[in-house]
C-alpha cells in the first residue's frame, strides 16, 4: 500500500490497523443514494498518523465497487498524482485526467455520468487556497442533490477559518460522519516492527512515537539516523517553504530543543525579524511549535527534527554547529549546551572544546551517561597525543570507562579500564584501584565473576605487598596512603561475593573494610553487606559448616534420627514445636548480640543516606542498593522501600538500566512481602524491562529471580522452579543468592520421586543464598511430599527448614519453617499440625506478611477439621478437630460473629461448622450442644445462651 501524502511517502502494513475508520468510510458510502443529498465525512488525524494511506485504501474500494473515484490534494494544484493503479491514476479503476483545481473537479462531479455514485476525497483539507475552503464549507452547510460522497481528510491543529467552524456545527448536528484516526496501541505498534524486535525495544518505541505510525518507523533504525522512507515522506514538507524558512528549520534543528529565536538567527545567520516572520509561517505549517515552557520552540516530533537535520547540506551542518557554539559561548552558556555543538564541530588541539566537552562530561556521568561517555570520547579524540598531555589523558580515560559502563556499554569500559591497568604504574594506588574496582563491575555484569575476583585480588595482593615492602615513589598527584584503595578493593569482594551469595565471604571483606575507618558511601555498603551476611548465615559459622558430629549422611531422613520409615515425632511436635521455631511471634532467638549488631549497623547505614542529598547518593547507588537488600532481609520493609524509592527518583531518566532493574527488582521483593501483589508485579515487570535494556546477564538473572520469588510466594512452586532454572542458565552465581542453588531443578520430579525431596532438602539447607527464600522452597516442598503420600520426605523437607530457622531473628524464616512443620505433621497428628500452623499464623502476621499467613490460617483450618482419635463420648466422637474447636466456643456462649473472629473464619464457614455439630450430635439448640459437651467433662457448666439472643 502507497502513501501518497506530503508526509507520507512510505510503505507498511496499516490496512488491517486501520481497519474500523475504513468500515465507517465504507458505512459512509452505503448511505450515498441517487434520492438524497451528498454525504460528507471527515477525516481528521495528526502528521503521520495515515489519512492517506487510509484515503488510498478507501478509494480503491469504492472503485472497486464501481464508483467514480475523484481525488484532490488541497494547496498544491496538479502537484499529485494517484499512483499507478490507484484511484484516479491512468487506465485504473475510476481513472480520469489530472485535477489540478477544485473547481475543476466540482465540474467533474456535476459533468456527464453525474448519476453515477461518485466519491470525491479532499486530502490535506488545511491547506486549501481562501477560495476553495470557502466553497468547501458551503458545500458541508448545504449539501447539494445527488449520490455523492465528499471526505474531507485535514490535521486538526491547522485547520482554521470558516471551515473548521462549519465542520464542528456539521459534526455537532450529525451531519457530518467524524473519523478520527487514534493513536496505534502498541499491540497494533508491534505489527509495523520486525518479528526480530525485542519486547522491552517495542515499547520503548512506542512510547517514543506516541503511537504515531510514522514516528515509529522514524524511531526504528540506526539511532541518529532517519529512514530513508521516512525522510522521502517528510523532505517535501521540510521543503515547501520558501528559501529563508527553509533556512530557519535547518538552524532550528541545530539550535537544540527547544531552540530559542535568538540562537535560531545566530545560526541562520539572518536578521532576526525576518527569522521571526519565518517562525510565524512555520509554526502555522506546525513543523515547530512553542515550547510549554514558553521558551522558544521544539519540532513536533523529535523524528521531524531529526529528518530536518539530516535533510541540510553537511558543510553548513558544521559551520552551523561553530556558530552554535560561538553564540552560546558568548552567553556564557552551561558546558553541556555547548558540548553537542563543540562534539561535532571542533577541531583536534582545540583546548576550549576539550574543556568544555570535559566539563560537561563530568557534570552529567551519572544523570545522562551516555551523553557523558560521548563528550568525554570527543574530548579524548580532540586532545593531542605526547608527554605533555599524558596525564590528563589517563584521568579521561578513566572518566570515560566509567561513563560507559553506567551507560551500558560494559565491553568497551572493560576494554578502556584494561588498557588503563597495563600502563598504570604500580605507586599509583588510588587509579588502579578505582580501574580495578570498575573492571570488576564490568566483568561481573558480563557475568564473568571468577574474572571480577582474581582481577580485585591480584591487584589488592599488589598493593598489600607494596605497602609491606615500605614507602616508594608515587605518580604525581596519587594518594601514598593504602588504606583508601585497599578499602576499596576490599568493599568490591564483599559486593562480588554477596552478589553470588557467598555470605561468608562477604562478612570477611566487609569487615576488612570497617576496620579501615571509612565512611561516606564505602561504610554504608560495608556496614549494610556486613548484616546482609549476618541475616543469611549463623553469626558463629557458615551455615555450610559441615555434617552432623557422627558423620552419617545418607540423605536427610537419617539427619532427623530415624529411618526412611519413621514418621514424624509427634509427641515431641506436640509440645515442642514452638520452642524449637523461635517461640511465640513476639519472642524472639537466643543470638541477641547478632541481631542488636545487626540493628545498629542498619540504623547507622540509613542515618548516613537519609543525611545525602541526592547529587551525591546518584553516584553511590551500586554501594546503597546494598542497604535496601539488608533491610529487606531485615523485614525492615518501610524503610527498604523507602530507600528504594528515593534511588529509583534520583536515577530517573538516566537510563542506568543495570541499577534500575536491580532497585526495581527490590522494590519488587518488597511489596511481595507486604502483600501489595499489584504493585509488586508492576515493579517486577520494569525489573525485567531494564535487565533486558541493561545488556547484562547478570541483571537478567537477578530480574528472572525475583520473578520466580513473585510465582514462590504465590505457592505456584512448579513456575517458579521454571523461572528459577532460566536465572541459573542466565547467570548461576547471581540466581543462587535470590532463588537457591541449581538443586531447585529437583521440584519437577517431586511428584513420583521421593528422593528428589532429599536431595532438594539438603542442597537447600547447606548452600548459599537468602534463608527465607530456601526456607520457603523447603516449605512448599513440605506440602507438596505430604499431599503425595511421601510422609517421610514431607519430614525430611520440614527438618531441613527448622534448622535453617534455628537462631534466625527473622520472623518470616521461623514462620515459613512452622508452616512446613505443619505440612509434615497433618497426616499423623493433627494437633500438632494445628500447633504448628497457629504459630506461623501468628509469626507471619507478625512480619505483615499477609501472603503466608492467609496460608498459614488455611492449613490451621485443614489441621483442625481433620479427624481425630481423641476420646470423646458419644455422638463427640465423630467431630472432626475444627467442629469440637467451634462447639466448645459455642459452650462457652460466643456468637458465630466471635467465633469467626477468634478463629480467622468467615461467619458463613462457622454456620456450617455448627449445623454439621447439630447433625453428628442429634440436637437442634446451641444449649443442647452445649450440655452434651458438659456431660462428657470437655467443657464448665452454665454459660452458653440461646440462639435467639447470641447468634
Amino acid at each position: 500500500m502507497t502513501w501518497n501524502g506530503s508526509d507520507e511517502k512510505h510503505e507498511y502494513g496499516t490496512a488491517a490497523i486501520r481497519e474500523p475508520e475504513l468500515g465507517a468510510l465504507r458505512r459512509a458510502l452505503a448511505r450515498c443514494g441517487p434520492a438524497g443529498r451528498w454525504i460528507v465525512a471527515e477525516v481528521a488525524g495528526e502528521p503521520g498518523m495515515g489519512k492517506s494511506t487510509l484515503l488510498a485504501g478507501f478509494g480503491r474500494y469504492a472503485a472497486d465497487a464501481g464508483c467514480r473515484v475523484l481525488p484532490w490534494r488541497a494547496g498544491s494544484p496538479a502537484s499529485w498524482q494517484p499512483a499507478p493503479g490507484e484511484p484516479g491514476a491512468h487506465g485504473g479503476p475510476g481513472a480520469g485526467p489530472p485535477i489540478s483545481s477544485l473547481a475543476e473537479v466540482l465540474r467533474s462531479v456535476a459533468g456527464p455520468g453525474a448519476g453515477r455514485r461518485q466519491v470525491l476525497i479532499v486530502d490535506d483539507v488545511h491547506r486549501a487556497d481562501p477560495a476553495s475552503a470557502e466553497l468547501l464549507a458551503e458545500l458541508v452547510r448545504h449539501p447539494p442533490l445527488g449520490p455523492v460522497l465528499l471526505v474531507l481528510a485535514h490535521r486538526p491543529r491547522q485547520l482554521t477559518g470558516d471551515l473548521a467552524a462549519a465542520l464542528a456545527t456539521a459534526a455537532d448536528a450529525g451531519e457530518v460522519r467524524r473519523v478520527a484516526l487514534r493513536p496505534l496501541t502498541p499491540a497494533e505498534s508491534a505489527t509495523l516492527l520486525p518479528p526480530s524486535t525485542p519486547p522491552h525495544r517495542r515499547s520503548d518505541l512506542h512510547e517514543a512515537a506516541e503511537g504515531n505510525p510514522l514516528y515509529l518507523l522514524g524511531s526504528a533504525g540506526t539511532p541518529g539516523a532517519v529512514p530513508k522512507r521516512v525522510l522521502a515522506a517528510l523532505e517535501p514538507e521540510l521543503l515547501a517553504g520558501s528559501p529563508i524558512e527553509r533556512l530557519v528549520v535547518w538552524s532550528a534543528a541545530v539550535a537544540g530543543d527547544p531552540a530559542d529565536p535568538e540562537l535560531i538567527a545566530a545560526v541562520a545567520e539572518c536578521d532576526p525579524a525576518a527569522v521571526y516572520r519565518a517562525l510565524d509561517r512555520i509554526v502555522a505549517d506546525d513543523l515547530l511549535r512553542p515550547a510549554p515552557s514558553g521558551a522558544g520552540f521544539r519540532f513536533r516530533h523529535e523524528v521531524v527534527r531529526a529528518a530536518a537535520y539530516a535533510s541540510a547540506p553537511s558543510g553548513w551542518l558544521l559551520a552551523a554547529h561553530g556558530r552554535a557554539a560561538a553564540a552560546l559561548r558568548d552567553r556564557g552558556a552551561a558546558a553541556a549546551d555547548r558540548a553537542d555543538h563543540l562534539e561535532r564541530c571542533a577541531a583536534p588541539g582545540d583546548e576550549d572544546a576539550v574543556e568544555t566537552l570535559s566539563r560537561a562530561a563530568a557534570g552529567a556521568a551519572y544523570r545522562a551517561p551516555a551523553d557523558a561517555a560521548r563528550w568525554f570520547t570527543a574530548a579524548l579524540r580532540l586532545l593531542p597525543v605526547g608527554p605533555a598531555t599524558a596525564e590528563r589523558r589517563t584521568r579521561l580515560l578513566l572518566r570515560c570507562a566509567r561513563a560507559l559502563g553506567l551507560a551500558g556499554r560494559h565491553g568497551e569500559s572493560r576494554a578502556h579500564l584494561h588498557r588503563l591497568l597495563a600502563e598504570l604504574p604500580a605507586a599509583d594506588a588510588g587509579r588502579r584501584a578505582e580501574a580495578a574496582v570498575l573492571a570488576a563491575r564490568a566483568e561481573r555484569l558480563l557475568g564473568r565473576h571468577a574474572e571480577a575476583d582474581a582481577l580485585l585480588r591480584s591487584e589488592l595482593g599488589a598493593l598489600r605487598a607494596a605497602v609491606a615492602a615500605g614507602p616508594g615513589p608515587h605518580a604525581a598527584g596519587s594518594e601514598p596512603d593504602a588504606s583508601e584503595p585497599d578499602a576499596e578493593l576490599a568493599g568490591a569482594l564483599a559486593a562480588g561475593a554477596m552478589l553470588r551469595g557467598d555470605a561468608a565471604t562477604a562478612r570477611r571483606w566487609s569487615a576488612e573494610v570497617l576496620d579501615h575507618a571509612v565512611g561516606g558511601a564505602p561504610r554504608i555498603a560495608a556496614s549494610a553487606l556486613l548484616a546482609l551476611a549476618d541475616l543469611m548465615t549463623d553469626p558463629a559459622g557458615p551455615a555450610d559448616a559441615g555434617p552432623d558430629s557422627d558423620g552419617a549422611r545418607s540423605g536427610v531422613a537419617a539427619r532427623l534420627g530415624g529411618s526412611a520409615d519413621a514418621g514424624p515425632d509427634s509427641d515431641g511436635a506436640r509440645s515442642g514445636v514452638a520452642a524449637r521455631l523461635g517461640g511465640s511471634a513476639d519472642a524472639e532467638p537466643d543470638s541477641d548480640g547478632a541481631r542488636s549488631g545487626v540493628a545498629a549497623r542498619l540504623d547507622e547505614a540509613a542515618d548516613l543516606v537519609d543525611a545525602m542529598v541526592d547529587d551525591r547518593l546518584v553516584a553511590v547507588l551500586d554501594d546503597v542498593r546494598w542497604l535496601a537488600e539488608a533491610e529487606l532481609a531485615a523485614e525492615r520493609i518501610g524503610d527498604a522501600l523507602r530507600h528504594t524509592d528515593r534511588m529509583l527518583a534520583v536515577a530517573g531518566g538516566s537510563n542506568r538500566f543495570d541499577i534500575l532493574a536491580a532497585l526495581h527488582g527490590i522494590a519488587g521483593r518488597a511489596r511481595l512481602l507486604g502483600g501489595d501483589l499489584p504493585r509488586a508485579a508492576e515493579s517486577l515487570d520494569r525489573a525485567a524491562a531494564d535487565a533486558r535494556r541493561s545488556g547484562s546477564p547478570a541483571r537478567l538473572a537477578e530480574a528472572t529471580a525475583c520473578l520466580a520469588w513473585s510465582s514462590l510466594w504465590q505457592g505456584d512452586a512448579a513456575a517458579a522452579a521454571r523461572l528459577a532454572e532460566r536465572a541459573h542458565e542466565q547467570d548461576g552465581a547471581v540466581a543462587s543468592r535470590l532463588v537457591g542453588g541449581a538443586a531447585v531443578g529437583d521440584w519437577v520430579r517431586l511428584g513420583d520421586d521421593a528422593s528428589a525431596a532429599d536431595r532438594l532438602g539438603g542442597e537447600l539447607e547447606t548452600s548459599g543464598g537468602d534463608p527465607l527464600v530456601r526456607v520457603r522452597w523447603l516449605e512448599l516442598a513440605a506440602m507438596t511430599c505430604a499431599d503425595r503420600g511421601f510422609a517421610t520426605s514431607a519430614s525430611a523437607c520440614a527438618a531441613s527448614a527448622r534448622r535453617l530457622a534455628a537462631g534466625s531473628p527473622g520472623r518470616r524464616v521461623r514462620g515459613y519453617a512452622a508452616l512446613a512443620q505443619s505440612h509434615a505433621l497433618l497426616g499423623a497428628d493433627p494437633a500438632a499440625a494445628a500447633d504448628a500452623a497457629r504459630l506461623a499464623a501468628d509469626l507471619l502476621a507478625a512480619a505483615g506478611d499477609q501472603l503466608g499467613a492467609r496460608g498459614a490460617r488455611l492449613r490451621l483450618d485443614a489441621a483442625l477439621s481433620a479427624p481425630d482419635d481423641g476420646a470423646k463420648a458419644g455422638g463427640l466422637a465423630a467431630l472432626t478437630a475444627r467442629e469440637t474447636e467451634v462447639v466448645t466456643l459455642v459452650a462457652e456462649g460466643l456468637t458465630n460473629k466471635e467465633i469467626a473472629h477468634r478463629l480467622y473464619l468467615s461467619p458463613g464457614t462457622v454456620s456450617i461448622h455448627v449445623g454439621r455439630v447439630y447433625a453428628k450430635l442429634g440436637v437442634s439448640r446451641r444449649a443442647a450442644a452445649a450440655a452434651r459437651l458438659v456431660g462428657a467433662g470437655l467443657a464448665g457448666p452454665g454459660s452458653a445462651s440461646e440462639p435467639g439472643a447470641r447468634g
